[in-house]
């Protein structure tokens, strides 16, 4: 229940409403599919063939939850690119299995908004009592205090990646501080370009919805 999808949700949510901060939907789905392709990649379940080429690796075989589910959708026998295998993973089933693992980890709790008896709207606040939301926060906040130019990427510039690219970086951090931090930030995520891919898929597949709906209705 610690991927970067989990962290990723976790941050993306309002902690009082439950509701999404991310309102471009091609920037949240491309971001879903982001983050569990960084996951596979930290746990060696995908590995490059070439340059921008991968292929799924024996650590993606038992995998459950999410993740089994995210290799799942990955298997074919020719390697595949990043960025594929990110508008692949980009799947509200996967978001929806993340969330549902938090709600049993106690993390989340599950509302439903109704009008009469139907739900129009789900949301997922934050679990009285629970502070692992409050912990993953202070966790970022210390290690962009104490990280150096000279630190190797690792999982905190994964998820800093996603949260710079999908405009959610105020989640943690106040204007002022980012102003200061700004610089930081960049070369960190500069060195972790998931959410950079996150974007040129969110960019590429809202070009291509825009062109069908034009040759369509043109």
């Amino acid at each position: 229940m610690d991927t970067l999808l989990h962290d990723y949700l976790l941050l993306s949510l309002d902690d009082h409403s439950g509701k999404p901060d991310v309102v471009d939907g091609y920037a949240a789905s491309a971001a879903i599919g982001a983050a569990l392709w960084a996951e596979l990649q930290l746990i060696g379940a995908v590995g490059a063939v070439s340059a921008d080429r991968y292929l799924l690796g024996e650590a993606a075989e038992g995998l459950d939850g999410v993740l089994g589910v995210a290799v799942d959708r990955l298997r074919r026998d020719k390697p595949f690119k990043a960025t594929w295998a990110i508008s692949r993973l980009g799947h509200q089933r996967h978001r929806q299995l993340a969330l549902e693992e938090l709600v049993a980890g106690g993390v989340l709790r599950e509302e439903r908004d109704k009008l009469w008896i139907i739900t129009w709207r789900r949301r997922w606040p934050t679990t009285d009592g629970s502070t692992h939301e409050e912990d993953l926060r202070g966790r970022l906040r210390l290690w962009l205090q104490t990280v150096s130019q000279d630190t190797p990427p690792g999982r905190e510039d994964l998820l800093l990646s996603l949260l710079r690219y999908t405009k959610l970086l105020g989640q943690l951090w106040s204007e002022g501080e980012l102003a200061r931090l700004r610089p930081l930030i960049e070369e960190r995520t500069r060195r972790a370009p998931v959410g950079q891919l996150a974007k040129q898929v969110a960019d590429s597949t809202r070009a291509a919805v825009t062109a069908a709906t034009a040759a369509a209705t043109g």
